[in-house]
């Protein structure tokens, strides 16, 4: 008896400490990248996020802009609006001089994603193509296959940008980015920042919009 509650005396402090740190690296202010893929969850393949880390920095080089891919287990009871745009802001998405970067966020045991787009690449990423990337996930987000729901977005994304600048990039997309969905409405005006954010469930999918203000600079 007094080695179990020895054992639990010195055992809870260290379940305590864990949960406190763990609690704690999911808020959007104590996140640090980890390179352009932040994977907090644990859902990118090796290789997925070893492919997504070269497309990324390519997409860098050759055009300026920066993409950011996150993953995390919560969003701290937060929006997943509001937490995909401090966690925009914390990591410094792009250049400060022109704010042209994209955040990929996915929270898998929320079933939530946002794609966060910096004012620089608002006339690039506009709300047709976040939607077009946001529906090119959601099958493959409905069969629990997040590594190539996640490259499949960050594909058409880094290939909106490369087109933009009149560049090519070197890897291979997955097949069914290639495969975009023809857009059912009209770009929002610059500055109505407006997103598809949507909500994926394992038996079906719940679209939704939202209206936001534009990004400010950071």
């Amino acid at each position: 008896m007094k080695r179990f509650r020895s054992f639990t005396l010195v055992a809870l402090p260290l379940l305590w400490l864990i949960a406190a740190v763990s609690t704690q690296a999911e808020n959007p202010k104590n996140i640090h990248p980890t390179g352009y893929v932040t994977d907090l969850a644990g859902v990118i393949a090796p290789e997925t996020k070893a492919r997504l880390e070269a497309l990324c920095r390519e997409v860098e080089e050759k055009t300026g802009a920066q993409i950011a891919v996150v993953t995390v287990h919560s969003l701290e009871a937060d929006s997943v609006e509001n937490f995909a745009v401090d966690l925009y802001k914390q990591f410094g998405v792009g250049s400060k001089s022109d704010n042209r970067g994209v955040l990929l966020l996915v929270a898998p045991e929320e079933h939530k994603y946002r794609i966060e787009v910096g004012y620089g690449l608002e006339p690039v990423i506009n709300d047709a193509r976040a939607g077009d990337a946001g529906r090119a996930m959601a099958p493959l987000l409905r069969q629990g296959d997040y590594s190539a729901a996640i490259e499949a977005a960050t594909w058409m994304l880094a290939e909106y940008v490369a087109d933009d600048r009149g560049v090519t990039l070197t890897g291979q997309p997955p097949a069914r980015s290639q495969r975009r969905e023809p857009r059912s409405h009209p770009p929002p005006p610059r500055g109505d920042h407006q997103v598809e954010c949507v909500q994926f469930c394992s038996d079906r999918l719940t679209r939704f919009r939202c209206a936001l203000p534009g990004t400010k600079p950071l």
